[in-house]
This record gives structure tokens, sequence and C-alpha cells, in this order.
């Protein structure tokens, strides 16, 4: 090397750099390797932390899909919001309103009032009037049942039949819709076609059973323990957690785990449920009947899911963050191009800057960015119903500005 020949001194330079970032990768997967002094009791805390982690991860899905079906029963507003939009689905406005339609012509003794009032020559006639009165009954109690006048009047029965759907947890008996209210409804409509058979009738419609407490069974029992246990639920969950972590060798490792496990376990679940949709639904022989029990399923799934993919996203970031803090090659590839990028972006200043905001920012950078991260954590925590745009949005965010404060502080002094 000689200062005649710069370009020389450059590539030694580069060589150097190279070499010594190999060395460094070297030592580095040593320390993380076997070079570190391996307790005696490793095997016995490596099989409490696998423990741990298999029983936390099993909580945390068991306490979402309970946590899931006693807010959806147990608070009336989310159990309105859950099965409000059901009146306007199209298979279950069908199958609504041909019910509504057998019932009040049934209970409203059409058939004996059409039989009566035809001439005794005629009496042949009885059974396609009838049926014609039948289908322009479905027809408008079908128009009705869509229609946003009639969507108050189905969220006015679905809060009566809260009430019972709390109770029958506890007391037994059967949940049910009262829609009296929806039959009147129909009969003005058909008054209002000039059809007024039905007008002088006294109709009283029996209750829609839902469901009885027979079919509550199998949620009952959890409803029960996750009752008793509130906000524990989520407490032992952390503290498995935290004991898994804290007991065991390699922390960032049962961390990565603990994140991927987790979205495993609520993947699996989201199959099983799907798979006993499938099952119920094609246990229904009747066409109209399945393409309502699935919308059904789909409109009672919908912030389950909702819930589901979100805690997903969610643990898998944390796996994510745990693994490339590790010692694989991609994951130090990845942080050693992304240390660069930031550098590129810092620009060629040399030293971090000492006034101004960015000298405030680099005097409490890391303050500052602790401080981005639990607003995150916190806006996770308590704010909105989870979905993924509410993983997504404070995740990037965060990212967003854990990076600004990184560049605007400048390279490390």
């Amino acid at each position: 090397m000689t200062e005649e020949d710069p370009t020389w001194d450059r590539d030694e330079l580069e060589a150097r750099w190279a070499a010594l970032q190999a060395e460094n990768k070297r030592l580095r997967a040593q320390l993380d390797g076997g070079a570190e002094v391996v307790p005696a009791n490793s095997g016995v805390r490596s099989t409490i932390s696998l423990i741990l982690v298999v029983l936390a991860v099993v909580v945390v899905v068991a306490g979402v899909l309970a946590a899931f079906v006693q807010t959806t029963i147990a608070n009336e507003d989310r159990f309105v919001d859950t099965f409000a939009p059901l009146s306007q689905n199209e298979a279950v406005a069908v199958v609504l309103s041909e019910r509504l339609a057998d019932e009040i012509v049934t209970n409203g003794g059409v058939a004996e009032w059409v039989e009566g009032a035809l001439p005794p020559d005629l009496t042949f006639l009885a059974v396609p009037v009838t049926e014609g009165i039948y289908t322009l009954t479905a027809d408008t109690a079908e128009t009705i049942i869509r229609s946003d006048a009639f969507l108050g009047i189905w969220q006015a029965a679905l809060r009566v039949s809260h009430v019972s759907a709390s109770a029958v947890l506890s007391t037994g008996g059967k949940v049910s819709i009262d829609l009296n209210e929806a039959a009147g409804e129909v009969v003005s409509a058909l008054e209002d076609r000039g059809v007024t058979v039905l007008s002088d009738l006294e109709i009283e419609l029996p209750e829609i059973v839902v469901f009885e407490s027979e079919q509550l069974a199998s949620v009952a029992a959890p409803l029960e323990v996750i009752d008793t246990l509130g906000w524990f639920v989520p407490l032992i969950a952390l503290i498995l957690i935290t004991g898994a972590i804290w007991v065991s060798l390699n922390r960032r490792r049962t961390i990565a785990v603990i994140g991927f496990g987790t979205a495993l376990g609520l993947l699996l679940t989201l199959v099983i449920v799907r798979l006993i949709r499938a099952g119920t639904a094609a246990a229904i022989d009747d066409e109209s009947l399945r393409a309502a029990a699935e919308a059904v399923w789909d409109t009672t799934l919908r912030f389950y899911r909702q819930s589901m993919w979100a805690l997903i996203l969610l643990a898998l970031i944390v796996g994510f963050a745990a693994w490339i803090a590790g010692p694989a090659e991609r994951a130090g590839g990845t942080r050693e191009w992304w240390n660069q990028t930031i550098v590129r972006w810092q620009g060629s200043g040399g030293e971090a800057p000492t006034s101004g905001v960015a000298g405030f920012v680099a005097a409490w950078k890391r303050p500052l960015q602790w401080g981005a991260a639990g607003i995150g954590l916190l806006f996770l925590l308590v704010g909105p119903d989870p979905s993924v745009l509410s993983v997504v949005i404070p995740v990037v965010v965060v990212l967003i500005v854990v990076t600004s404060l990184e560049v605007i502080a400048g390279p490390e002094s």
C-alpha cells in the first residue's frame, strides 16, 4: 500500500473489511452455538419450557374461541350486530319468508276459508287457490324481510331473543324469535295489493326456535369457565408465556416458537371450524335450508374469523421478529441489508447531529423508539376490534416512526 496508488489502497481496505465481517459472523456463530457453558439442568429446563409453551398456545387458542362465544352471546349489542345482517341475506330471507307464509296460511285457516268460500261445484279449486295465496304471501314476505324497514323489526326481535339466549345457558329452555310483528307487516302489504283474505283472520304465529339448551350444551361448560375466570384467562396465558421464556435456555428461540406456534394453533382452529361448518351444512338435504345454514354460519363466524386472522398475523410478526434477531444466515443477511439501507438514507454526514430537532432525536433515539413501540402495543390491546388492518396499520406506523428516528438521528456518535 502506497500513497501513489490510491486504487490499490481501496481494494485492500475492502478486502480487509470483508475479512473482518466473515470473522465477526464466525465468532457470533460460535457464541450462539455451542460455545456457551450449558447448565447441568439444561434438559429439565428445556422440557419445562416446552411444556409451558404448549400450555400457553392451548390457553390462547381456547381462550380466543371461548371469549368469542361469550361476547357473542353475553353482550347484547354484539349479539345484535352479529345476527342483524341475516335478514338481508337472500338464502335466509327465502327460508324465513317460506316459514312465515306457511305459518300465516296454516294458522290463519286459509285453506278452510277458501274451501268454505267457493261454490260446491268449484271446491276442487281450493288447493290451487290456497297454493296461490301461499306463493303470493311468501313473495310479499321476502320483499318485506329484505327491506330496510324490516331491519328494525328484526333487530328488536334479536334483542328479545338475546335475553333468552343468555338465560338458557344457565336455566335451560330455548332461544326463539317472535315474528308476529313481521306477520302483521305482511298482511298489511297484501291488503295494499288488494288481497284481503287474511285481513279478518286471527293470526298468532308460534315462535321460531333458533336453538334449545341441548344444542348449547357443548358451549355452556366453556362459557361457565370463562365467566368464572374472567380476565384470569389472558393473565394465565401471560404467566405461562413469561414462565416459558424465563425458564428457557434460548429465550429468543422460545419467543419465536411461541409466535409461530400460536399462529399455527389458531390456523388449525380455523380449519377445524371450517370443517365443522361444511359437515353441518352437508347434513341438510333441503337445498334452501342448506344455503341458509351456510349463511348463518358465515354471518355468525365473521367476527371470529376477523379476530383470528388478526391474531395469526400478530403472532407471525412476533415470531418473525424473534427469528430475525437470531444467528441464522438469512436473518443475519437481512439485518446487514437493513443496516446498510439505514446508512444510505442517513447520508454522508459522518457525525451524529448535536443541535436542533436532529440533535434531540439523536440524544433520545432509543426512548423515543421504545415509546413508539409501546404506543403501538397499547393500541393493539385497547383499540378497535381485532382485524387484519387494526394489526397492520399500527405495526407499519411504528416501523415507519422507528426507521425515521434512526435516519434523523444520524450515525452513532
